[in-house]
């Protein structure tokens, strides 16, 4: 069997580049480049890179998005909160889902530390409001990342919104 090796990505520290982490978002878009001879704009498809906080938004994406089994090398990465989406909206479920996060996220995230997760039922909406703090340890960086978990979204983890606390 083939092998790919990104050793490119492992350089944690190149901070005179100005980032600390570098990781691939393995979706192919599509793009548009400038040429530097003509300036004509070339469209075409490629693979984006995310840097810092953007790759912890990435890798974390990842960890949402897949449901343990689904990966064939490494069955057990993921977490599976779809599971939850059609049950009633309860604490005893938002206290589940929390802790489900904060295991996942300590299991396939070294990068960082959970300082919190809060997860708040709605059951007008049959939707959770997940809120979660984090430290990104090398950048000593504090993230806030929000999402909603509802029937119609399934995990709509694609919207992360990203605050950065100063304090």
């Amino acid at each position: 069997m083939g092998s790919l090796k990104l050793d490119n990505l492992r350089n944690v520290g190149k901070t005179e580049l100005g980032y600390t982490y570098k990781d691939l978002h393995l979706d192919i878009e599509e793009s548009t480049v400038s040429t530097k001879m003509t300036n004509e704009k070339i469209k075409g498809k490629d693979i984006r890179v995310d840097y810092d906080v953007d790759a912890i938004i990435n890798s974390l994406n990842n960890i949402f998005k897949t449901i343990p089994g689904e990966r064939f090398l490494v069955p057990t990465f993921g977490i599976n909160l779809r599971r939850y989406l059609f049950s009633s909206v309860s604490e005893a479920i938002a206290n589940r889902i929390g802790s489900e996060i904060v295991r996942a996220i300590e299991l396939w995230e070294p990068r960082v530390i959970v300082d919190q997760v809060q997860v708040i039922g709605r059951p007008e909406q049959h939707e959770y409001q997940v809120t979660i703090r984090l430290t990104i340890i090398a950048i000593k960086k504090k993230v806030e990342l929000g999402t909603t978990l509802n029937q119609d979204t399934s995990i709509k983890i694609t919207n992360l919104n990203r605050n950065c606390p100063t304090a």
